[in-house]
């Protein structure tokens, strides 16, 4: 298969593969869950007063719904991804931080074929997920399914990498993360950018290096997928 195709199975078994350590990428992930959902919430807030459904569709391991709902009075929020393990690890990440969520596995391409009979006040999509979505046609079908899940006056909102003003638009380009601490364990995560199609897809090789428990080594994990870098001209087309 192509590497500028969208693949379900491999994005799905690269946040599979990422889920057991997603939580690390953050300095203290707590903190970020309450910082990401007090930004996202009052953003929400502010588009429709009267919002009382939230609906992550590429929810990852609930970091931004769960986040929503410490800043909110919602009583429950939803949450959807392609990724098993990354559903797994956001019911474990909701019983943790006490709050109600139903979570289930799917594909945003077809958000309003997840939870069938709900439709949403908000629906959310954060970390560039959208980014994994590399043709118009299934852009089309992502925000179509996405706009049939609204209620009247809905709103969606996305938070993707901004391409306007991001300058990695050369052949091959490396991006590092500076060291993370989690638990105690260094962590160091970098990517190299191969640009398949110039200033539109991308293949991102993401590693990430960590201790190793209990040895002198280091763990070396690398998961890699084509992106697509969208710009807000072409997602309102």
């Amino acid at each position: 298969m192509s590497k500028t195709l969208f693949d379900p199975e491999s994005v799905a078994k690269l946040y599979d593969d990422l889920a057991p350590i997603y939580a690390d990428f953050y300095p203290d992930y707590p903190a970020a869950v309450s910082k990401q959902g007090k930004d996202l919430w009052g953003v929400i807030s502010n588009l429709r007063s009267q919002t009382k459904t939230v609906l992550d569709c590429s929810c990852g391991i609930g970091t931004q719904i769960i986040g929503i709902a410490q800043n909110s009075k919602l009583q429950k929020v939803w949450g959807a991804d392609i990724s098993p393990a990354s559903i797994e690890n956001a019911q474990m990440n909701a019983k943790k931080f006490n709050i109600d969520a139903e979570f289930l596995t799917g594909d945003m391409r077809r958000t309003d074929q997840i939870f069938i009979d709900r439709r949403f006040d908000a629906i959310i999509s954060c970390g560039n997920s959208l980014g994994h979505i590399l043709s118009d046609e299934d852009a089309t079908s992502v925000l179509s399914s996405i706009h049939s899940s609204l209620n009247k006056n809905g709103i969606a909102l996305f938070a993707l990498t901004n391409h306007e003003r991001d300058p990695r638009n050369e052949t091959t380009l490396y991006d590092i993360n500076v060291k993370r601490c989690a638990d105690g364990k260094k962590t160091v995560n970098f990517q190299v950018w191969t640009w398949l199609e110039p200033h539109k897809i991308y293949f991102c090789e993401d590693y990430t290096m960590s201790d190793s428990t209990g040895s002198p080594g280091a763990q070396l994990k690398k998961v890699s997928a084509p992106f697509r870098a969208w710009r807000r001209n072409e997602l309102n087309d």
